[in-house]
């Protein structure tokens, strides 16, 4: 009887030690700490060429600008 439970209690603790394992792989070295993925896109403004995250950017077609007045600028330059 004690030999049946040793071996249920073995194969419990060899199952539970591959299950943490499998999830160590799967979350990886970066997820462990915490760390979320804020990236956005960059993009370059048409005008001056500096580099600034979309959101903030100010599109006119496929075009980007870091602001109204660099877009005001080249579309003034175009005419």
């Amino acid at each position: 009887m004690r030999l049946l439970v040793l071996i249920v209690v073995i194969g419990l603790l060899l199952y539970f030690i591959n299950s943490w394992i499998k999830l160590l792989k799967f979350k990886g070295p970066d997820s462990a700490g915490g760390k979320r993925d804020d990236s956005e896109r960059m993009v370059q403004c048409r005008y001056c060429g500096s580099y600034l995250p979309e959101s903030r950017a100010v599109s006119h077609g496929e075009d980007f600008f870091c602001s109204r007045e660099h877009l005001r600028k080249h579309l003034t330059d175009e005419t």
